[in-house]
């Protein structure tokens, strides 16, 4: 008898049984990780919102405090400098003005003592009397003005 081929090769057993290569799968590309990361946001949008909320509020919160400080310093700056120049220029003014005070109360009295007792009175209404030399000396000790010139009479 003549011995027949089979019509299809049989395998090994032991090749049967032997699970297949996997081939693993390419790397993602640019656009699904970008494709990836679209869907991630959009699972989530009300999270991706809040957190870039708080990244814009965390800014703006420090600008505004930056700024603040700054406006806050340079003010002190100019309140302590011009304290400082308002409070020399007040003693200079101070002086400026005790000293015009000492020139023109010198030269008052003396137009005072003048006018009372060298011009000639007029005739006063109602029975006035013109001042005496020792009722002007008394109102201006009244008045702190200790010294008072010889009149020039």
């Amino acid at each position: 008898m003549v011995q027949q081929l089979p019509r299809f090769p049989v395998p090994h057993p032991a090749t049967m049984y032997r699970p297949s290569c996997m081939v693993p799968p390419p790397p993602p590309t640019t656009s699904t990780k970008l494709a990836d990361l679209q869907l991630h946001l959009d699972a989530h949008p009300v999270r991706t919102y809040v957190y870039i909320y708080i990244y814009i509020y965390i800014y703006i919160y420090i600008y505004i405090y930056m700024c603040v400080c700054v406006c806050v310093c340079v003010c002190m700056y100019i309140c302590i400098c011009k304290c400082c120049i308002m409070h020399y220029f007040s003693y200079i003014y101070i002086y400026i003005i005790n000293v015009r005070t000492v020139v023109q109360s010198k030269e008052s009295i003396d137009a005072a003592i003048g006018d009372v007792l060298v011009k000639p009175w007029l005739p006063l209404p109602l029975g006035l009397k013109p001042p005496s030399m020792d009722s002007v000396i008394s109102e201006l000790h009244k008045q702190g003005i200790p010294k008072v010139p010889p009149s020039s009479g």
